[in-house]
């Protein structure tokens, strides 16, 4: 070793060993490397998928660091990661857990909502509800039809567009659209200066006034036929006794009874009235007596005046 001090070269060396162990203590500060024994408690959950998520990747929960991915395996067809989570941070029964991405280059992992039972997963237990990661490829299988359709679309419309005649009629539809918003204006305009029947409808306070006596007259019309109501259910006046008098009703069921009772008997020839209404004989009686009595009002007639006369002269010779 020189007197003077180090050389060149173990100044180099001393310089990289510092180096190497700056660079060590920001990787384990950066990647949070546990370099002794792993605090925290194990929880897993199996996704679907959980494509881009390796070993080592974050656990959050409200965008807070709060454990580890510590394995991914394939379990059934399935990807099961466990996690190591903080002993500070209890996760609850019915919590969820999602395959998220972060930044721009697309870092993967698991983010978990917490839920609101009051029982906590235990040690070694197991999130039940899951949400796996999007995968871009079939994404991209999905959007890609819908693309095509775009494509489509847009080459109809192109086509549509650069067509002369199209413009021409294009152009003749906006102008006929000018010249119906500027007569919707112009009639907005008129209604609003209160002319045409429209404009009077819209502005004219008579028509309102009217109307609001309508609407009074009918009220009143309503409050008066519901006191009419009234009366009638509480049994006032003759509409009341005639809907709630249970005697008037009685009468008149006996007088209807008594009716059909009496028709009954005629049509069965009963009684006088039976007998005149079902009894041909007595029809036929009848006829013939009136045949008499018109014979003999007609000879009556025919010795009146020889009798007037005779007692005429009988009178004269006394």
């Amino acid at each position: 070793m020189d007197k003077k001090g180090f050389g060149p070269e173990i100044k180099v060396g001393i310089f990289v060993l510092i180096g190497l162990v700056i660079l060590a203590y920001m990787s384990i500060r950066l990647g949070k490397i546990d370099l002794g024994r792993e605090k925290g408690y194990h929880v897993s959950a199996v996704f679907d998928s959980v494509s881009g998520l390796v070993k080592d990747s974050p656990v959050e929960m409200a965008g807070i660091e709060i454990g580890r991915v510590k394995d991914v395996t394939l379990k059934d067809g399935q990807a099961r990661v466990d996690m190591v989570i903080s002993p500070r941070v209890k996760i609850r029964k019915d919590a969820q857990a999602m395959v998220r991405t972060k930044g721009v280059l697309g870092d993967k992992f698991i983010e978990i909502m917490q839920g609101r039972e009051e029982a906590y997963i235990p040690p070694e237990g197991a999130i039940a509800k899951t949400v796996s990661a999007a995968d871009l490829d079939q994404l991209l299988v999905k959007v890609e039809p819908a693309l095509d359709d775009i494509q489509s679309v847009a080459a109809g419309l192109n086509k549509f567009v650069g067509d002369k005649e199209n413009q021409t009629n294009f152009k003749g539809l906006m102008a006929d659209l000018r010249d119906a918003s500027a007569s919707f204006k112009n009639i907005s305009g008129d209604v609003e200066a209160g002319k045409g029947t429209l404009g009077k409808l819209v502005k004219d306070e008579t028509l309102y006034n009217k109307a609001e006596k309508t609407v009074s007259t009918l009220e009143e019309t309503v409050g008066t036929l519901s006191e009419v109501a009234q009366k009638v259910e509480r049994g006032e006046g003759t509409l009341g006794k005639l809907v709630n008098d249970e005697t008037l009703y009685n009468k008149a069921k006996d007088t209807v009874d008594t009716l059909h009772n009496v028709a009954q008997k005629v049509d069965k020839g009963e009684g006088t009235l039976g007998k005149l209404v079902n009894d041909p004989s007595l029809y036929d009686e009848t006829k013939k007596a009136v045949k008499s009595v018109t014979k003999a009002t007609t000879g009556i007639q025919e010795q009146v005046p020889v009798t007037v006369l005779g007692t005429v002269v009988g009178t004269v010779l006394r």
